[in-house]
């Protein structure tokens, strides 16, 4: 196992307020947990509202890892498994990664139900957030051993 975990138990959640409701089960409910040293249970402290930014599951994990990245001893070893969940369903990004795109990429089915803005919106956000992790690796002289 991992000494600190923050996630998803299953897929398709609503990427803002963590509901899940798959088929097979009693309902909705809320996934998305934390595990440490101190907690282990429901990650309530990230639940938000649809469409606002700060709220958005991906967000919060990036800025998690960001924020561990930053305290961690930088001559202690790290693994650091980052699990994001764009660009998987449900097709969710926060309206930013959305601006700026051609028409022609705003309203072109992919041909999966996937239309083309909503997708290359949510691989912005990943480089985003992976841009944000990297910078505090390098600034933080642990890029060269991780």
């Amino acid at each position: 196992g991992f000494d600190t975990w923050l996630g998803y138990f299953t897929h398709r959640e609503d990427k803002y307020t963590k509901i899940s409701g798959l088929a097979g089960t009693d309902g909705l409910y809320r996934d998305f947990w934390l595990q440490s040293q101190d907690y282990d249970g429901p990650a309530s402290q990230y639940v938000g509202q649809k469409g606002n930014a700060t709220s958005f599951g991906d967000a919060q994990l990036s800025q998690f890892v960001v924020d561990t990245l930053e305290v961690h001893p930088t001559q202690q070893p790290l693994f650091f498994y980052v699990g994001f969940q764009n660009p998987h369903k449900p097709d969710e990004v926060p309206q930013d990664f959305l601006e700026d795109l051609p028409a022609s990429q705003s309203e072109q089915d992919l041909g999966v139900g996937v239309y083309s803005g909503i997708y290359v919106g949510m691989v912005r956000f990943i480089d985003s957030a992976l841009r944000n992790i990297t910078d505090v690796l390098k600034r933080r002289g642990m890029w060269q051993h991780t």
